[in-house]
């Protein structure tokens, strides 16, 4: 299988959010695509351009410093999201990140599940110490909309973990 393997972020030349990938095998481009090939590229999501509405991820063959040496949009390029996953897979590329340099959207489809119990974990946190935050102001004034709040992350609390 063909990887992409996280290098490093090189967003501070891109508008945007822009990621340097090594790939496995390289990726050919050129006016043919076949006419040269990139060991590197840059994949750029952007949230929209003045030509264009909404987001785009586009990725470019580049050097090992994130230098785009053919502004040609590589296959996997893509209108209508800002996923760096789903562009490197439809270019026929797996992500390979190291955990500790994942940030916000960049994690892969199988880190969800584990993020989502941190989430609960953390909500149900904030759920008790704003019920006991609560009780000891013994305002009653806002005990009721805060109330209403908790109540909502205990839903969200039960439906996660699948109890009813």
């Amino acid at each position: 299988m063909k990887t992409a393997t996280f290098v490093r972020d090189v967003s501070e030349n891109f508008t945007g959010r822009a990621t340097l990938f090594e790939l496995s095998e390289p990726v050919a481009f050129g006016e043919s695509t076949a006419d040269y090939a990139a060991d590197y590229v840059v994949v750029s999501a952007i949230h929209g351009s003045t030509t264009l509405s909404g987001p785009e991820t586009y990725i470019f063959p580049s050097d090992e410093h994130g230098n785009v040496i053919d502004w040609g949009e590589l296959k996997g390029s893509y209108r209508g999201g800002m996923n760096i996953n789903t562009a490197l897979r439809d270019a026929g590329y797996k992500v390979i990140r190291a955990k500790e340099d994942r940030k916000g959207d960049w994690v892969s489809f199988s880190d969800h599940e584990a993020i989502v119990k941190e989430l609960v974990e953390a909500l149900e946190d904030i759920v008790c110490l704003a019920e006991a935050s609560m009780k000891e102001a013994r305002n009653d004034g806002a005990e009721y909309a805060i109330n209403g709040n908790l109540e909502d992350a205990r839903r969200v609390i039960a439906k996660a973990k699948g109890v009813k």
